[in-house]
């Protein structure tokens, strides 16, 4: 990755015609967040607001509505233009990242699982990330060997084992929890997630929602009806609640798993879609791909500059 620094991003712009960036993010947070800290790097602060100086240098916010008019039309588009977007709702939007965007005059759009509101329940992979914390801080070797049994694997392989673990293992992570005595309904009382309060404040100041699914499978893993019904039941319940304008719909992890058939089935809610693939000859030219920012230690620059290369180099083959 630190190879890229080399190259001058406003060259790889011109060099690759791609002006409209779409950067992605979770949460950002000085403190250790144990339902997230063994899944990816959350940035910290200071670091966040680096990454925004540094898209802000070479782009310029836009809101959600002008990037669609600009992506049907992409004569108007006479400079790079930028519009930043937070999935899964998290409470640290509302104490940290909104009032910075505030601040520095940025747009964004935030995608909200509806399931997830007021912190009724919990995303399967922070249920994972906790049991692996829980793991960490020391239980006795029988429950160890106990939750070993039911994954099938050694102790060497536990976290990973547990990592791999999917939505339809839900009823597997419960039962872990379970045994070594970690609650789930107690630790959603620290408010991980945004409530109701919460999305109307951001939303009237300004920033623009959307819906990411019920609870977050991966579609790679669940039916097409269920897909369907993941991101209809979504939609509706951000568009009757808030009144979400375009019917904005980020695909939980990606839009990989998902076909024709999705698109094309009758009853699904005609949307506005967004990925994750980042910068890339898209297949699917309706998905706006969006860059993810949080990867290991890397900062925008390494990572926005690898992206602009590797779209380079496909677009030659």
């Amino acid at each position: 990755m630190n190879f890229v620094r080399c190259f001058n991003l406003e060259t790889l712009i011109r060099l690759s015609n791609q002006k409209l960036l779409l950067p992605l993010y979770h949460t950002v947070s000085d403190g250790y967040l144990p339902h997230i800290n063994n899944l990816y790097q959350v940035k910290t602060i200071n670091n966040f607001r680096k990454d925004l100086d540094y898209i802000c240098r070479y782009y310029k916010s836009i809101s959600v509505e002008d990037m669609l008019v600009y992506k049907l039309n992409s004569n108007l588009i006479e400079k790079p233009y930028f519009h930043l977007s937070f999935d899964d709702g998290l409470k640290e939007i509302r104490t940290i990242i909104a009032p910075i965007l505030l601040e520095k005059g940025i747009h964004a759009t935030f995608f909200i699982n509806s399931d997830f509101i007021d912190n009724k329940t919990l995303f399967y992979r922070f249920k994972a990330s906790l049991i692996i914390d829980k793991l960490k801080s020391g239980i006795n070797e029988n429950s160890k060997q106990v939750i070993c049994k039911l994954l099938n694997c050694n102790l060497k392989s536990l976290k990973s084992k547990i990592l791999k673990l999917t939505w339809n293992d839900i009823y597997i992570l419960d039962k872990i929890a379970s045994l070594i005595n970690l609650n789930f309904t107690q630790y959603l009382k620290n408010e991980p997630y945004l409530n109701t309060e919460d999305i109307e404040w951001l939303r009237m100041k300004g920033f623009s929602l959307g819906a990411h699914s019920k609870n977050h499978p991966n579609y790679l893993d669940i039916s097409l009806d269920e897909q369907i019904n993941q991101t209809n039941y979504s939609l509706n319940y951000m568009i009757n609640n808030y009144n979400i304008a375009h019917n904005l719909f980020a695909f939980p992890f990606s839009n990989k798993g998902v076909g024709k058939s999705y698109f094309n089935h009758p009853d699904l809610i005609p949307n506005t879609s967004f990925g994750t693939n980042g910068l890339e000859m898209n297949k699917l030219d309706f998905i706006y791909q969006r860059v993810p920012l949080e990867f290991n230690n890397y900062n925008a620059d390494n990572i926005i500059k690898a992206n602009y290369v590797k779209y380079l180099i496909k677009r030659l083959f």
